[in-house]
């Protein structure tokens, strides 16, 4: 679970996941914090490949498994001659040990607004201007001392912000915060 040594290992040209070299492996050290948190202090890795047709069918990889939780990774590596050209997980991987169960998992999940070739849209810099106020209105801490009165009037004026991103579309990862935020305020505030 060494961020700096990945780092050594992928190219920092390429764009993997869509993402630029800084976003990938800032997520990836999300996923080994993850790991850490459940209490793994290091990775056992098997080898196998996707299993899923209508995906990455037969490329290799490895399953990445927390040696404490069982928690796992499966990643896939795609190549073109002798190099890395892109990194996905795997939801349908198989091992080459049989009693390695590896279907779902941990996931690097990547917002539309990370991704290299995404365009910010006048709807998005709306929104994310927004998010961003609404943000500010709030004190740093979650201990949420004001008065309920006051969450509740904070909830009411930026509900239709909350509402419109919880319409079905793809993760922006820029609005996450406004959205725990708002999501735990509301939750508190119904209690």
């Amino acid at each position: 679970m060494d961020i700096d040594m990945l780092e050594v290992v992928i190219d920092d040209s390429t764009i993997y996941y869509g993402v630029k070299q800084d976003v990938f492996l800032r997520k990836v050290n999300g996923v080994f914090e993850e790991f850490k948190k459940f209490g793994d202090s290091e990775l056992e890795i098997h080898n196998g490949e996707c299993g899923l047709k209508s995906c990455n069918f037969g490329n290799k990889g490895y399953c990445f498994m927390g040696n404490h939780s069982r928690r796992y990774i499966n990643l896939i590596f795609l190549e073109s001659g002798n190099e890395v050209t892109d990194i996905r997980t795997c939801s349908e991987f198989i091992t080459d040990v049989p009693e390695v169960i590896s279907m779902g998992g941990l996931s690097l999940i990547f917002g539309i607004d990370e991704k290299v070739e995404f365009y910010a849209s006048h709807w998005y810099l709306t929104i994310l201007e927004a998010c961003n106020r609404a943000l500010k209105e709030l004190p740093l801490d979650d201990s949420l001392n004001l008065p309920k009165e006051n969450y509740l009037l904070w909830l009411k004026k930026y509900k239709h912000i909350y509402e419109e991103m919880e319409m079905p579309f793809d993760y922006y990862k820029g609005f996450e915060e406004f959205k725990t935020r708002y999501y735990k305020i509301q939750t508190l505030a119904s209690s």
